[in-house]
């Protein structure tokens, strides 16, 4: 199913961004959460916290961010995942009175699912939210590109012509 301008009209859209470690056993623990409302402006527009996943010793190597580990993490002012889910849960109620879209590229083989697994472990509840996942949009949209890859570096490489880092 698609959003249509009927779904969207008046909502507000959100793009959201976890990054996360997989500790084996499909178990996944976030270590930053960032989401931005893209029709505003202003000082509350973003939400972005670095998160201490709750591991034993080292954090398992990450293939998005070679450089990462607790020393990183607290660095950069990192808090406990409940904290920083709490923290996301107010910032998402700030938001306007109406339906929240949240867009997040593969939301619904990941990050849709990695966040609730974390929400439900925390204990913390969140506004309604309407997901839509933009690498299904993006694969139905290029569909006539016949692309090797949908991801967003690949896709901005041969759409935009522009080289991204994912850090």
């Amino acid at each position: 199913m698609w959003l249509t301008a009927a779904d969207a009209s008046g909502a507000t859209k959100c793009v959201l961004d976890l990054e996360w470690v997989d500790v084996g056993g499909g178990h996944k623990l976030i270590w930053q959460v960032a989401c931005i409302n893209i029709d505003a402006r202003g000082p509350t527009r973003c939400f972005n916290r670095y998160v201490l996943p709750a591991v034993l010793g080292a954090l398992p190597a990450c293939a998005t961010n070679s450089a990462l580990s607790m020393a990183f993490l607290r660095a950069r002012g990192a808090v406990p995942c409940g904290v920083a889910l709490r923290q996301l849960a107010a910032w998402l109620l700030q938001l306007p009175a109406r339906p929240v879209i949240v867009l997040a590229h593969g939301a619904f083989a990941s990050d849709m699912v990695v966040l609730r697994e974390e929400l439900k472990r925390e204990g913390v509840g969140l506004r309604k939210l309407v997901w839509m996942d933009t690498l299904h949009f993006f694969r139905h949209a290029f569909r006539g590109l016949h692309l090797a890859k949908y991801s967003l570096a690949h896709l901005a490489e041969h759409i935009l012509q522009q080289k991204v880092r994912h850090d």
